[in-house]
């Protein structure tokens, strides 16, 4: 069992720093999102979210954290100092069990088994998305 533990331990940061956070189990629903929101959030063509049980996720320097109500019952964390995108909250039914937070972060080596790109009917007409991942027009998939 320990074994396993450590081959799921994951560390990540913001740009400076001042914010951290520790995975210690399985990351979950690798997911691209082409929305604009997400897109400006990030000041990217898309934004790469992932879960992990809220159990399983130690963040420190929360006091570092600003946030920002993009929509209803969504709330996107950032680092007041950088700027970088830390979460995506969802006061969603599975919102008590699960935490999201920006894969890009992750200061630790990690290959997703599976992702998939959401929105892709919002994506910026200029990208071509031509990988084997699962492509939804609108919402989660």
């Amino acid at each position: 069992m320990t074994t396993h533990l450590m081959s799921n331990q994951y560390h990540g940061s913001c740009q400076c720093g001042a914010v951290t956070f520790s995975i210690f189990g399985e990351i979950k629903a690798i997911t691209h999102c082409h929305c604009s929101m997400c897109r400006k959030s990030h000041s990217a063509v898309y934004a790469t979210y992932a879960a992990t049980l809220k159990d399983n996720f130690s963040l420190k320097g929360e006091e570092h954290l600003t946030a920002f109500s993009s929509s209803p019952g969504v709330i996107r964390r950032f680092c007041k100092h950088c700027g970088a995108s830390v979460q995506w909250l969802d006061s969603g039914k599975y919102s008590h069990e699960w935490v999201t937070f920006s894969l890009p972060l992750l200061d630790t080596p990690f290959t997703p088994s599976k992702q998939k790109h959401i929105y892709i009917n919002d994506k910026l007409v200029w990208l071509a998305v031509c990988d084997e991942h699962k492509k939804y027009p609108k919402g989660r998939g």
